[in-house]
């Protein structure tokens, strides 16, 4: 059954706090969070702000899936790699999420956003967070 909410309709997106995502209470939050947000992204008037909004809801169902799925690269005393960004390390632990991550780290946040570029963020941003989600609940991370 849909959930709608002003200009988008979200449909499917079920209740994370009800389910266990990969065992990762974290990642059931952020989804939640994401979820809300992109919610919120449909009622706003603003093209920037739904737009907006609707990538912070794609950054947080991203990290969902890296709280289920990230393990910890640098052993004690090694030294510091790199930052690398969200997207490329969901796309190392995620690869069937690796379109989605080179997606959404082309796409960056701006001031002049035009209504269509905004809805086109809301919907692909629903589309990425019900694999995000299918992604988190699907791995289980071990002991």
């Amino acid at each position: 059954m849909p959930v709608t909410s002003g200009r988008t309709s979200v449909g499917q997106l079920g209740e994370p706090g009800s389910a266990r995502y990969g065992g990762e209470p974290v990642a059931a939050v952020l989804l939640e969070q994401a979820t809300a947000g992109l919610l919120r992204a449909g009622t706003v008037a603003s093209p920037a702000e739904r737009f907006a909004l609707a990538r912070l809801a794609a950054v947080r169902a991203g990290a969902a899936v890296l709280a289920t799925r990230a393990v910890a690269s640098r052993s004690p005393g090694s030294t510091r790699s790199r930052p690398r960004s969200l997207w490329a390390l969901l796309a190392g632990v995620a690869p069937e999420l690796r379109e989605w991550s080179m997606f959404f780290a082309a796409c960056a946040v701006r001031s002049s956003v035009t209504v269509r570029e905004a809805d086109d963020m809301v919907r692909q941003t629903e589309q990425f967070l019900t694999l995000a989600r299918r992604a988190a609940l699907r791995h289980r991370r071990g002991p």
